[in-house]
């Protein structure tokens, strides 16, 4: 999907992932962007609450050994390398970056103040067709951050399973009259 998305992209992107856990999803946004060279460049950012550096449960089977760091994890895939994997949250983040982002993945905390104000900031950062993919919209509070972020519209629904669902939303042309 995010392949399709670049092919109509040119230059310089930005692709944020909030909440990188095993940094799967990071991983295959930058298999995405690798793809798409060279008529598009630049980068993924993932943010996390856990230190990258940090051995905790990240509920992998890579653990079957013990706990590891995310480059331990990677290790199999050296194009990971690439990614900036960065302890913080999604707002924090957001506060401090006014990079333009052309796509973004929320898959961090799933309460609805924390996924609003993330889609809140992300959309300040995005401008017409860029995208915010949601994860876990089954749950509430995902389901209606998604559903309220203005100026956006659903171009997809996937649901996976009742425990794993998904809205890929883009951002509308802003009408002038109404600015």
């Amino acid at each position: 999907m995010l392949r399709n998305i670049l092919d109509r992209s040119e230059g310089e992107v930005l692709l944020l992932d909030i909440g990188t856990a095993k940094g799967f999803s990071a991983l295959c946004m930058l298999w995405a962007l690798l793809d798409s060279r060279p008529h598009v460049t630049g980068r993924v950012v993932s943010l996390d609450v856990i230190d990258p550096q940090a051995r905790v449960r990240r509920n992998t089977i890579a653990e079957v050994d013990g706990y590891k760091t995310l480059a331990e994890i990677l290790k199999p895939w050296p194009e990971a390398s690439q990614i900036e994997f960065i302890q913080s949250t999604g707002v924090h983040w957001l506060s401090e970056h006014f990079d333009h982002i052309t796509f973004a993945f929320i898959d961090g905390k799933h309460k609805y103040d924390q996924v609003r104000l993330e889609a809140q900031l992300i959309s300040q950062r995005q401008l017409h067709e860029d995208y915010i993919l949601f994860d876990d919209v089954h749950i509430e509070g995902v389901f209606k951050a998604a559903t309220e972020l203005k100026d956006y519209e659903m171009a997809a629904h996937v649901k996976l399973l009742p425990e794993r669902e998904y809205y890929l939303c883009y951002k509308r042309q802003q009408r002038k009259d109404l600015q």
